[in-house]
C-alpha cells in the first residue's frame, strides 16, 4: 500500500454491509508503519503504525449506470405496479362489499363465514350500502325516518356477534340506534341489542365523561321524549354494569 494514500478501491474494502443495506467502516483498519521521522524513542511495536488517510471518489461508490442524465430527465416515469397483497385485500373489500349488500336487510340468509368477512368494510362502505337499501334515499345527515328500512333487531345482534368490527359498531351507533327505536319494532330484544353494542371496545372504554356525551350527540329523546329517556337510562346503565365487571 502507498504510504501516501490507498486507492479508492482499496478504501471501499474498508466498508462491509452492515445490518442494514448501508456501507459501514469496518473496525479492522489496514496499517502502516509510520516513517522514521515520526517514531519516538523506545515506542511500542504495536504504537508504531498510524491509520491509511484514503482517497474516495463518489464513482467508486455508485453502482455504474447506462443512462446518461439528459435520459433520466427525459424517461417517462416507472409505473408502479400494487403488490399482491395490496390486489388481494382490494379484492377481498370488494367481495365483502357487494356480500354485504346482498345480505344487509336478512344478514342471516348468508353464511357465518361470509359475514365474518364484512369486518374489512368501512363505515363510509356500511353507509354507502345502507343508502342504496332505502331505494335512492340518503341519510347521511341522520335525519329521522319512520319509512326508512332497517334490519330487524335481532338481525343486528347476530351480524355484531359474527362481526364485531369497529366500522360497523360506529353505523349502528351512529345510524340505525335511533331509526331502530323510533320504529319500535323487535323492542323485546333491544336489552340484548344495547348489551351487545355498549360490549365493543370503541364504546365500552370510554370514560364515563365521553360515553355520556355519546349517549346525549344521539338525541334519543328526538324520537320520543319518554322513550329515548329510557333508552338513554338503559345504554347508561348497561355501560356501568360493564366497566364494573371489567375493571
Amino acid at each position: 500500500m502507498d504510504e501516501a494514500s490507498v486507492s479508492a478501491s482499496a478504501a471501499f474494502n474498508l466498508y462491509q454491509e452492515g445490518l442494514a443495506p448501508e456501507q459501514i467502516l469496518q473496525l479492522c483498519f489496514l496499517r502502516r508503519r509510520a516513517s522514521r521521522n515520526l517514531r519516538l524513542e523506545r515506542i511500542k511495536i504495536e504504537d508504531e503504525f498510524v491509520l491509511p488517510r484514503p482517497e474516495l471518489k463518489i464513482a467508486n461508490v455508485l453502482p455504474p449506470t447506462n443512462i446518461s442524465f439528459k435520459e433520466l430527465l427525459t424517461s417517462s416515469s416507472v409505473l408502479i405496479k400494487p403488490c399482491d397483497n395490496e390486489i388481494v385485500a382490494q379484492n377481498t373489500s370488494e367481495r365483502a362489499r357487494d356480500s354485504a349488500r346482498r345480505h344487509f336487510l336478512q344478514p342471516q340468509q348468508a353464511a357465518a363465514e361470509e359475514v365474518r368477512q364484512w369486518s374489512a368494510l368501512a363505515k363510509s362502505d356500511w353507509l354507502e350500502i345502507f343508502n342504496s337499501s332505502q331505494g335512492g334515499q340518503n341519510y347521511g345527515m341522520m335525519r329521522l325516518n319512520a319509512d326508512a328500512v332497517v334490519p330487524s333487531i335481532s338481525d343486528i345482534c347476530w351480524v355484531m356477534e359474527q362481526c364485531p368490527s369497529e366500522a360497523f359498531i360506529g353505523f349502528v351507533w351512529e345510524h340505525l340506534l335511533a331509526l331502530l327505536l323510533q320504529q319500535r319494532k323487535d323492542l323485546m330484544n333491544f336489552q340484548r341489542f344495547i348489551s351487545r353494542l355498549v360490549a365493543h371496545d370503541s364504546i365500552s372504554l370510554l370514560s364515563p365523561k365521553d360515553f355520556r356525551a355519546k349517549v346525549r350527540a344521539r338525541n334519543l329523546r328526538e324520537v320520543d321524549d319518554t322513550l329515548g329517556a329510557q333508552a338513554e337510562l338503559a345504554l347508561i346503565s348497561v355501560y356501568r354494569l360493564q366497566r364494573e365487571s371489567r375493571f
